[in-house]
């Protein structure tokens, strides 16, 4: 799957990191083990292809995640509340899934690290 989804972004640029989304109750049933070694493959793969990588789910696959590897790649939580009730570390948190990016109006989230930033520290920069 990561080789396939590089393909597709090759060339292209960021200022964001490039995520993996984990939602489906049939991988999160699998447990922590399994969970982590796709999470962590994906993530690998897409580093070693030059791209700045991040894990994208709810609270119950954060908490599948081992802490080292929430803090290790970018953490984007999804939890549909007014205020999240996750308590570790996330660099954006999707609160409603109302926004909609082909009309301009994703408005649905909070970022809180400045990913920018962090590019153009990193070998990741694909912003130059």
């Amino acid at each position: 799957m990561a080789k396939v989804f590089a393909k597709i972004i090759a060339g292209k640029k960021f200022d964001m990191p490039v995520y993996y989304d984990i939602e489906e109750e049939d991988c999160l049933n699998k447990g922590s083990n399994t969970v982590n070694t796709v999470a962590t493959s994906f993530c690998n793969y897409m580093e070693k292809a030059g791209y700045f990588c991040g894990i994208y789910g709810g609270q119950r696959l954060a908490e599948l995640l081992p802490q080292t590897n929430r803090n290790r790649y970018a953490f984007w939580l999804a939890q549909y509340l007014t205020a999240p009730t996750y308590k570790g570390q996330y660099g954006m948190w999707q609160y409603c899934v109302a926004g909609d990016v082909k009309k301009n109006n994703p408005n649905n989230h909070h970022i809180y690290q400045q990913y920018n930033l962090l590019y153009k520290k990193t070998i990741y920069n694909r912003l130059s």
